[in-house]
């Protein structure tokens, strides 16, 4: 009887053979070239003629301003920016997109630039839109003056694929119905430095009422956020300090497993059906001031005693110690 190869053996035997990266099969190619930024995956079609194709085979776009190479000032610096992004968008072929990345430092004049390339992701069916018109401090140093957020238009997503949308520094306009969104697909919602009111949470939930994945963070305008979910998961909220009110809090999620609440300045804490939660994490700054909100989260532990997996801060040697050090002062 004939020996059947061993598989450890013709594995190795194949990969003693690949000794340059052009060796590697065009699908691979492909895949490397998917986790760069799209202006070094241009780049590397100057490599050679098999590699001249491959960029605009990538199913995703990643356009980093960060990558982006600085000119004499940032106004020029984004003009150029938005056309490489619009050359690139004219040259790429019409395929079916994993994920559409873009950081951008916004300005009014590029509004209609943005929606074109925000329209161009939902129409090649993009699986993943991030939107990043923040990026980091650093990039707004020499910027003091406020400048509008960009507006996303909402109602371009109707009966898209996106499953992941991650807005940062946006405002949002929403359609009046947005129960005839049909954004069935959509599971991961990621909110970084958006106005939304309390009718615009609810709103969301009518129009994407799949979601699993929740990350509200530095957002603002809501007063009562009520979150009233029976597929909701995983919920992560952040930074919810306003010197104009405190916001008060009501979940009525059975099928969350993770929650996560990180400096969150709350007027009242509602805990209304958490009952699958395994893993709660909390940390509020601190701070004398901010005891009372501490409390707030963690007198509402009882309603949650299945956790398996808790995080929270030791406030009462905080508490002790800053006491201490009072009574040493005076």
């Amino acid at each position: 009887m004939e020996e059947k190869p061993d598989a450890t053996a013709t594995a190795t035997a194949t990969a003693t053979t690949v000794t340059n990266i052009n060796d590697l099969p065009q699908d691979i190619l492909i895949h490397i070239l998917s986790f760069l930024p799209t202006l070094d995956t241009i780049t590397t079609s100057l490599i050679s003629t098999k590699w001249k194709p491959l960029w605009s085979l990538v199913p995703s776009l990643n356009f980093s301003y960060t990558h982006f190479p600085p000119y004499n000032n940032f106004s020029t610096t984004r003009q150029f920016f938005s056309e490489f992004i619009d050359r690139t968008l004219i040259l790429k072929p019409q395929l079916p997109l994993k994920k559409f990345r873009l950081e951008f430092i916004y300005e009014d004049r590029y509004g209609y630039h943005v929606d074109s390339w925000v329209r161009y992701a939902i129409k090649n069916q993009v699986l993943e839109l991030d939107l990043d018109f923040f990026i980091d401090k650093s990039f707004h140093i020499f910027e003091p003056e406020a400048k509008p957020n960009y507006d996303f238009p909402f109602s371009a997503l109707r009966n898209s694929k996106v499953r992941v949308l991650k807005l940062c520094r946006c405002d949002l306009t929403l359609p009046a119905n947005m129960e005839s969104m049909n954004l069935w697909s959509m599971n991961e919602v990621y909110f970084d430095q958006v106005y939304m009111t309390d009718d615009t949470v609810l709103d969301l939930f009518k129009a994407c009422p799949n979601i699993e994945v929740l990350k509200f963070e530095d957002c603002y305008g809501m007063e009562n956020l009520r979150l009233c979910s029976e597929k909701l998961k995983r919920l992560d909220l952040s930074s919810f300090y306003t010197a104009e009110r405190e916001l008060h809090l009501e979940l009525d999620c059975p099928n969350l497993v993770w929650l996560n609440i990180d400096c969150f300045e709350m007027g009242q804490f509602c805990v209304k059906n958490l009952s699958s939660l395994v893993e709660f994490h909390t940390f509020i700054v601190h701070g004398l001031e901010y005891y009372g909100q501490w409390c707030k989260v963690v007198k509402q532990l009882h309603r949650i005693a299945h956790i398996k997996h808790l995080v929270v801060q030791n406030w009462w040697l905080k508490v002790l110690l800053c006491n201490f050090c009072v009574c040493v002062h005076f």
